[in-house]
């Protein structure tokens, strides 16, 4: 690629190591794989909360970028709504599914 994009790629690298990231949950996956939900802070940038699925590598997980979502503080309650009518359809299919 040109020098510009090899540039930009390792200011943005740089950044990502001086990032604030904390796990806040993992579901392990069928695949093998996880998801993971993080809290995540570049310096100067606001923070967002990222959903993302990492693979196992040989040495460790590594982040799927082309699976990775992020959501604003400010889009968090409805994704929380939404989550909980998820849950609220997965317990009513439960009840109409269950043996009797």
């Amino acid at each position: 690629m040109g020098e510009f994009h090899d540039a930009r790629r390792a200011l943005r690298r740089a950044l990502r190591d001086t990032a604030d990231e904390r796990v806040l949950g993992t579901i392990a996956m069928q695949s093998g794989g996880e998801i993971r939900v993080s809290w995540y802070h570049e310096p100067h940038r606001r923070p967002v909360v990222a959903i993302a699925v990492y693979h196992h590598g040989l040495d460790e997980p590594y982040r799927d970028e082309g699976r990775t979502i992020r959501f604003h503080l400010d889009e968090l309650p409805t994704l929380a709504s939404s989550i909980a009518r998820a849950l609220d359809e997965a317990e009513r299919y439960r009840q109409r599914t269950a043996p009797p």
